[in-house]
């Protein structure tokens, strides 16, 4: 969840907080212990439709402006979405 939490800071920083709200809920409805429940979230479409609004905010993100580990944290986020 450490990563999460980067990441997460990164999208409050970059992208304000309404998208850092909606990104913490599809974390908080979506992680588990043992990974992310990627069955349950595709089952919702809304959800789907919030995280494809999340991860277009997130690609208008200038990596240029982040530190190294935010950078690296935005590099993961957007290669673990299936």
């Amino acid at each position: 969840m450490a990563m999460a939490t980067v990441v997460l800071t990164t999208l409050s920083l970059t992208c304000g907080a309404s998208s850092y709200d909606e990104y913490a809920r599809l974390l908080k409805t979506y992680v588990e212990p043992d990974g992310v429940d990627y069955a349950a979230w595709y089952a919702s479409s809304a959800d789907q439709a919030a995280l494809k609004e999340t991860l277009n905010l997130l690609s208008e993100v200038d990596v240029a402006d982040l530190d190294e580990n935010d950078a690296k944290a935005l590099y993961i986020n957007f290669t673990a979405i299936p």
